[in-house]
């Protein structure tokens, strides 16, 4: 090939070849642009089956703390129950409070009860708050009041925010656990305590005729309650409110809920025969109960010591042979009874078969029983109750006479006391939260002081662990004691009975109160026999005469 023709074909080949670069450059482009136009024309479209929505996350607020100042001032039981509130912060200004929880001078869900105490066998039942007041002044001249009156240096600043400061030698300042040591050194010493403070030992005295210890008792017109409210910021108040009232477990508003308190009446000796009888039939079936109707409504529940059977075709002549006509039963009933003690000496006077009636009228007519019954197991079961919270216990047993009157294994009775039994059953329902009262029908004596041996019989059940142990037995009024921290009276005397004699007239009849699962108090109506049938209140001379002789003739264990 000649050097001309090898240029040609050289010059060619480099042109074939940019051309064809070009060509490349240009396809990629329309490449290109024509995935660029698919994109644009065809978008790609997703199935709502595997689209995952991301939740847009929503914004809260939590409200911050409340800051609450509590006044120092106020009862410690109530104001330590804030520490630990949920969504409140605790301040020790007010500057730095939003709230602030002080003493109200008017009624409010937050209040607190005190409670004018003296030693037990005190014979005052009360006083004027006027009197209270010139105590606390220090004015002691021609006052009830005459000694200095003991209380906490918390219950002082309490009563100084209402009252002022007392005058300096008005009050004595000691810890709450010496007030009652100090107290029953001197019994005409008296004390202000918080209600939760109460044990059986004080006597509550009424302020102005009124008691915390009363079923229908109203914080509102006591002087010894306080009052006290939220102050400040009103959305803050609010929440708190809305919180307390949401919980009742968070905050105890007060230191005395009715729904708590439990009133026990125990009664002495009721007998419905004889004369009684007698002018239950001319003079109407409530006769007996007529001048004190007033009593009952005190208690929730009602106890009887019902001595004698119900039997068609009674003869109420027989001085000696014991039985009620069965329409008496309705003096039980109207008064309110829920309780009849079995351990009575005449159950059995005209044998098994009237006493058994009886157990059926008491079972139809909704009574309880205890005491006494079909058998000796019958006999010995305690009679279970719950009241407003409170777990409540009847036993009771025949320490006397006559053995004929008693159950045996397979013979209907009263309840012969056997002290093995009496300690096991005591002990095993202590066990169980109850609160024991153990009624005795022990060896009779009209002695306003116990025998030797009914002592001892007291005494153990006391030691067994009985809360209240009480005497049945006695138509007199017999003197009293505590033992081992249980409540002992002997003997309360007749209730619903003929006797006339002057020392069988007067009557006792126990109030006893529990509260919050605790025996806080005991408190007496005292009643003079009248008729033949129905006991009077006593005034108030005839009252103190027979306190001071029960009270004086006692044997305390301080």
């Amino acid at each position: 090939m000649s050097m001309g023709a090898s240029s040609i074909i050289l010059g060619m080949s480099k042109v074939f070849t940019r051309t064809l670069r070009l060509l490349c450059w240009i396809l990629v482009g329309v490449v290109i642009l024509t995935g660029c136009k698919t994109q644009e024309q065809s978008p790609q479209i997703l199935s709502t089956s595997t689209l995952t929505e991301i939740p847009i996350p929503t914004q809260t607020t939590t409200p911050s703390p409340i800051r609450v100042y509590i006044d120092p001032k106020l009862p410690s039981g109530f104001r330590n129950q804030f520490s630990s509130l949920p969504d409140a912060q605790i301040v020790e200004t007010v500057d730095a409070s939003q709230v602030q929880l002080t003493f109200s001078v008017t009624p409010s869900d937050m209040f607190w009860v005190y409670a004018l105490v003296a030693p037990f066998p005190t014979v005052t039942d009360g006083v004027d708050l006027t009197d209270l007041k010139r105590a606390w002044a220090g004015d002691f001249s021609t006052n009830v009041i005459k000694q200095p009156i003991l209380l906490s240096e918390e219950t002082k600043d309490v009563f100084s925010s209402l009252w002022g400061e007392p005058s300096k030698d008005s009050v004595q300042i000691l810890a709450s656990d010496l007030l009652q040591k100090q107290a029953w050194k001197d019994v005409s010493s008296w004390a202000i305590v918080p209600f939760e403070e109460l044990n059986p030992q004080w006597k509550v005295l009424e302020i102005e005729g009124k008691s915390p210890l009363s079923k229908d008792f109203s914080y509102q017109d006591y002087s010894l309650s306080i009052n006290m409210n939220f102050k400040g910021d009103q959305d803050s108040v609010q929440r708190l409110e809305d919180l307390l009232h949401s919980d009742q477990h968070l905050v105890n508003l007060t230191n005395r809920d009715p729904s708590l308190l439990s009133v026990v009446m125990v009664t002495g000796t009721t007998a419905l025969t004889r004369d009684i009888g007698k002018q239950m039939d001319a003079k109407g079936i409530m006769y007996p109960a007529s001048d004190i109707m007033n009593w009952f409504k005190q208690a929730n529940i009602i106890h009887i010591s019902n001595e004698v059977s119900f039997m068609d075709g009674c003869d109420l002549r027989d001085r000696g042979k014991l039985c009620a006509k069965p329409a008496y039963l309705e003096l039980l009933i109207g008064i309110g009874t829920q309780v009849v003690e079995l351990t009575g000496n005449h159950l059995l006077d005209f044998g098994p078969e009237p006493f058994l009636a009886t157990l059926e009228l008491y079972r139809q007519a909704g009574l309880k029983t205890y005491g006494g019954g079909m058998d000796l197991t019958d006999a010995q079961k305690p009679l279970l109750i719950e009241d407003h919270g409170n777990k409540i216990a009847f036993l009771g047993c025949n320490y006397g006479q006559p053995q004929s009157d008693l159950a045996t294994t397979n013979s209907p009775g009263a309840n012969p006391c056997n002290n093995g039994w009496m300690k096991s059953t005591i002990q095993d329902l202590k066990k169980q939260g109850y609160l024991v009262i153990f009624t005795f029908q022990d060896m009779e004596s009209c002695t306003i002081e116990p025998l030797t041996s009914q002592r001892g019989d007291f005494f153990r059940a006391a030691e067994d662990g009985a809360d209240i142990v009480s005497g049945s037995q006695s138509h007199c009024p017999q003197t009293m004691t505590f033992h081992q921290g249980a409540f002992i009276h002997y003997g309360l005397g007749n209730f619903f009975f003929d006797q006339m004699d002057p020392l069988q007239q007067r009557e006792m009849v126990d109030l006893h109160y529990f509260y919050n699962g605790r025996y806080i108090s005991t408190q007496f109506l005292t009643g003079i026999l009248e008729d033949s049938a129905k006991p009077r209140p006593m005034n108030p001379t005839e009252r103190m005469n027979l306190l001071t002789q029960v009270f004086e003739n006692s044997v305390w264990e301080k």
